[in-house]
Order: C-alpha cells, then structure tokens, then sequence
C-alpha cells in the first residue's frame, strides 16, 4: 500500500484587524486608480508580484515603506500610510510579550527546518494535491510523482512537509526522494521502518496571481515486494482538490480498478458499486479527481491480473 499523509491545517486569516483594515485601504486606493494587482510599481520601475499585492491588501503581511510610497504613487496619502503601519508595528511589538511562543515564531520567520513540524504545518493550506503512481510488471511500485499547490498562511512561511512509508516493505533504504522542481529538500529523516519525515523549502517570490506556489518532488521506490492494491490519501482538514493516478506496466495490469472516498479506512477494500468501477483501457492509465475532501480517505483500488 502507498500511503501520504496530509495533516490538518488552519484557515488562513489575516495578521490582525488593523492589518485587514490598511490593506483595504491599499486595495481601495489601487481600484481607484484603475490599476490590477500586477501594476503596483516599484521605484526602480517594475512591479511587485500579483501574489504579494493580494497577500498585503488582504491583511496577511507587513506594509513595508517602500511598498507604501508605490500606493502613494496612486493617490494615497504617504504620510497617513506609514503613520497606520507603524501603529500596526508598534502594537505588534507591545503585544508579542503575550503572544503564544509559537505563533510569535512563525509571523516573524523565527522557524527553521529543525522546527517541529506541527508548527511548520500550521504555515500553509493545500489547495490541490495530485499524485501519479507508476507500477512496474512485477506489481512493484517504481516511483510516484508528487505535485502540491500550496497557500502560505504567512509572509515568513517557507517550510513544507510530507511524510511517506510502504507498509509492504518496512525496511530503511526503500524509499528515497528527489525533488523535481519549486523546492529543495531541507530536512530528511527516515525512521526504522522506512517512513521518510521530509521538510522542502520553497520560495514565496514563485507565487501565482491566487498567491500560491507549485511544488513538484518524486518518491522513488527501491523494494521487489508487490504493492497492496490501492493508493490512497487521508487528510484531516479540507483540500479542494485531490488527483490520483496510477500507471501499469503489463503483464501486471489490473482486471479492474475503481475509486473510492470514506472516512471508514476499510471501505477501500470493499466491493465497488457500479459508478465507482472505472473501465479498463489499452494504455494502463487511470486517474480519479475529488473535490473538497476533509476528514476522509480517498484513492484508487484495484484487482491484479
């Protein structure tokens, strides 16, 4: 069986009240001059990236001067800005004596790949999780190809983590990880059984127009034990979007193959209804899409030829 965990992440909300208040205001002077996101400029004459200005008008990061002087270049009141701002990091400071430890750390980057990785989990949400898993003709699984589209919570976030086992060979040195692009591995620790705890640290300067970052990695499997017949993801809080794909190397090719999505682990071994049953195809590749899954297991199973 090939596993990955997601563990539970927080909603993302802005640093403070006051944060989301200045950030309005920002928005509202960049709308009022008819420019987009991708159009506030720098002084040496480019432009902030579209993910940063959506992160700063929402309230989820700083108002560095800088930034302030490119809002006061469409129409905002320079001094008022900066005299909100460093109200907002007065009150910060006055206020991180009694702030949780943890959070302290991670609103200010006082974190680091050695963190534990509760709070380093609680930095971002996932909002796509797609993973394509290649078998080769002996059962065996060869590798599987990871790709993640991740939200910062936070300006200082920069830490992902994942975690991978193959419950039918429980030996360390099976497992090994190569990251394929938007990353670079960390941290990495394997325990006694062959469970990797991965740390990757991307860069928040690759965020889209929605504020996210791509990542890519590939798991790739050193084991001659056949794999159970499933593949399949277990998160604790909502990801919008979830892909499995699998793909089979004949004669090892299955004589049928289905989705599944429960909270109940065992149900992946259950006989399918009919909607469930994907049909067989010439090329041995097959997906699932799911949608808004939270608290569940969802993946593909199969039967081998």
């Amino acid at each position: 069986m090939l596993r990955s965990v997601h563990p539970q992440q927080p909603r993302r909300i802005p640093k403070s009240d006051g944060h989301q208040r200045l950030g309005g205001t920002l928005r509202a002077i960049r709308e009022q001059a008819r420019k987009t996101t991708r159009e506030v400029a720098k002084s040496d004459g480019s432009f902030y990236a579209s993910g940063h200005i959506a992160n700063v008008e929402g309230g989820y990061a700083t108002f560095p001067k800088p930034l302030l002087l490119a809002y006061s270049q469409l129409g905002g009141d320079y001094v008022s800005l900066v005299a909100d701002a460093e109200r907002l990091l007065t009150r910060e400071i006055r206020d991180s004596s009694q702030t949780n430890p943890d959070d302290y750390a991670l609103k200010n980057g006082l974190i680091d790949p050695t963190s534990p990785e509760s709070l380093l989990r609680r930095g971002y949400a996932i909002d796509v999780n797609e993973d394509t898993a290649h078998f080769g003709p002996n059962r065996v699984p060869i590798k599987v190809i990871h790709q993640a589209t991740i939200r910062p919570l936070l300006q200082a976030t920069r830490f992902f983590v994942c975690r991978y086992g193959y419950d039918d060979d429980l030996r360390p040195g099976v497992l090994s990880i190569d990251t394929i692009s938007g990353c670079e591995v960390a941290r990495l620790q394997e325990s006694e059984y062959g469970v990797l705890d991965i740390v990757l640290e991307f860069n928040q300067g690759n965020l889209d127009d929605l504020g996210r970052c791509a990542l890519s990695w590939m798991i790739t499997y050193n084991t001659d034990e056949p794999a159970t017949p499933d593949l399949k993801v277990g998160t604790r809080t909502l990801i919008p979007r979830i892909s499995k794909r699998a793909q089979f190397t004949a004669p090892a090719l299955p004589t049928k193959i289905w989705w599944f999505r429960d909270t109940d682990p065992l149900r992946a071994y259950v006989e399918p209804k009919t909607e469930q049953v994907i049909p067989l195809n010439s090329a041995a590749y097959y997906f699932r899409d799911f949608t808004n899954v939270e608290a569940e297991l969802c993946g593909l199973a199969w039967k081998w030829l």
